[in-house]
């Protein structure tokens, strides 16, 4: 993955890095800081990141492929967008949250029905906070609207 020509002045690492691709890619300290609280369903895919003339830049870089999913959405409290093409949610503007459906053992999760909403644990969110990850920034599930994510 390269920086984009487009946004000379964004060249700066963090240990989350934005992206348009639409995935998480993160430091080698987020994976620590999973790997520490015993968080054991994401797998850290290596990438190489390079700067805008496709030089390799240093630091140690990944997809968190973020594994299984939690029925976390209530779908008749929420309002949201559905796909045209699938059962998917494409936008989401008030998410709340199911009771009692949700594993309270995970800490970090896909939303079963718009798998590119990740959710996370307090416990994680401290952890990242604690570890000083830069990047890094937490919403509240309840009553979440992705426009403004």
């Amino acid at each position: 993955m390269s920086f984009s020509d487009h946004f000379p002045d964004r060249r700066k690492l963090y240990d989350f890095v934005r992206n348009t691709v639409g995935v998480l890619l993160v430091s080698s300290r987020v994976k620590q800081v999973l790997d520490d609280l015993q968080v054991d369903n994401t797998e850290f895919l290596p990438i190489v990141i390079c700067d805008h003339q496709w030089r390799e830049l240093t630091g140690d870089y990944g997809i968190l492929n973020v594994l299984g999913s939690q029925e976390a959405i209530d779908m008749g409290k929420s309002a949201y967008d559905a796909s045209v093409l699938s059962s998917e949610i494409s936008h989401v503007s008030s998410l709340v949250l199911t009771q009692g459906k949700i594993d309270p053992k995970a800490d970090i999760f896909r939303a079963r029905n718009m798998m590119e909403l990740i959710l996370i644990s307090d416990r994680v969110k401290l952890a990242f906070e604690r570890a000083g990850l830069t990047g890094f920034r937490a919403r509240p599930a309840e009553g979440f609207d992705d426009m403004f994510a």
